[in-house]
């Protein structure tokens, strides 16, 4: 993660020190960080105090991360230590989440506010590795659950917050005693934690909760229990915020939907093909510009049929420049210029840049997943290259 680090020493909810993190997440008194280094305070020598991130960049996926908090005793800061935060104990986590049983399980003396998972995928230690893999996947679970409890139009392109999410899976503890996110219960209880499956005016039909509970657990089904490569981290990231996430947003759409069938069909097998697409995804760079990655379907229903012309940032979700997400990092968002953009496929799709909007048109009868890889400058001449996810949908 890289993003700015704040310390509150004395829990008084005010901010006492922040520090930026190195390039690959670290922080602390010793650690390099990157610049521009915009901290001010000293880095406590012990983990004394409550740590928070309000916006940050995941370095292995290249997406925008926000609202990550860790209590008084963390050195870490993680989607499940945001959870631990808010519910107020390390120990009734582990419980709920099943972390203590099954043949997954952690060994008793790993410490959930203090075990790095990355720095531990290649432990010479067994028991470590395993651990290592498996709270990668618990932590990838949770960022999932938080893209989809983010309020927004646009969920595939947005920073998503990690407090809500775990608002409510602390809720959820209360009434359900555990939470397995593999079963569709488990998420309904989320949706019911949160509001979005308690009465409203219209009521919120139980088929329409029940589909989309059903496809979020096909996911976190077809995750790999133990997940300890970054590949795979963007693989199952990706594979969430560009291809279930859409799929729930057809579903939210209206009901009954013409989809659901559809919906209903896909399997914990199909999503794993679909991960292994976005597996050969290139890493982003970490630099002063950061390119989030970007997603944009194209359907026969399109203002132009099967082609979509990107412009600007005043427009619709659908029709944003993908520079309109770019990151200063450290600094927050910045429109940036889109200065070239190439299809990695161009049987399959071409791209081309036109008076500064960008052109996608499908190639021939393609249906599916493919890319556009971008270049984007600010105003001071930082450069960047970024990925536009495109996927050329057939009409439900």
């Amino acid at each position: 993660m890289l993003a700015p680090i704040s310390f509150d020493f004395d829990n008084d909810g005010r901010v006492d020190a922040i520090t930026t993190t190195s390039a690959t997440g670290l922080f602390g008194q010793d650690v390099a960080v990157l610049p521009p280094f915009i901290g001010f305070g000293s880095v406590p020598s012990s983990p004394t105090g409550r740590m928070s991130v309000s916006l940050g960049v995941d370095a292995a996926t290249g997406m925008i991360i926000g609202d990550m908090s860790a209590p008084p005793g963390a050195s870490i800061i993680s989607p499940l230590t945001t959870v631990i935060d808010a519910q107020g104990s390390s120990s009734s986590v582990r419980t709920a989440l099943g972390l203590d049983s099954g043949g997954y399980a952690l060994r008793a003396g790993t410490n959930l506010l203090t075990f790095n998972p990355v720095r531990n995928w290649q432990s010479s230690d067994a028991g470590v590795a395993q651990d290592a893999g498996r709270l990668t996947t618990i932590n990838l679970q949770l960022l999932a659950l938080a893209a989809y409890f983010t309020d927004t139009s646009d969920p595939e392109d947005y920073a998503i917050s990690l407090r809500k999410v775990s608002r409510h899976i602390s809720a959820a503890m209360v009434t359900s005693g555990s939470l397995d996110f593999t079963t569709p219960a488990s998420i309904v209880a989320l949706m019911t934690a949160s509001g979005q499956a308690s009465v409203l005016d219209p009521p919120v039909p139980t088929d329409w909760r029940d589909a989309k509970a059903d496809l979020i657990a096909k996911y976190m089904t077809a995750m790999p229990p133990r997940i300890r490569d970054e590949a795979d981290i963007r693989a199952w990231v990706y594979t969430f915020r560009f291809f279930i996430m859409p799929e729930l947003n057809i579903l939210g759409y209206r009901w009954p939907n013409p989809a659901a069938p559809r919906i209903a069909a896909i399997q914990p097998a199909d999503i794993t093909a679909v991960a292994e697409y976005f597996r050969s995804a290139p890493a982003p760079v970490a630099g002063p510009l950061m390119a989030a990655p970007d997603y944009r379907e194209i359907t026969a229903s399109s203002s132009a049929p099967n082609s979509l012309v990107l412009s600007g940032c005043a427009t619709a979700a659908p029709t944003r420049l993908p520079t309109c997400s770019d990151w200063l990092l450290f600094r927050g968002s910045e429109n940036t210029e889109l200065t070239a953009a190439d299809a990695v496929e161009p049987a399959k799709l071409t791209a081309s840049l036109i008076d500064g909007n960008l052109h996608l048109t499908r190639a021939g009868t393609f249906l599916g997943l493919t890319r556009v890889t971008y270049q984007t400058r600010n105003s001071t001449g930082d450069m960047a290259t970024g990925i536009i996810f495109v996927r050329v949908r057939a009409p439900d």
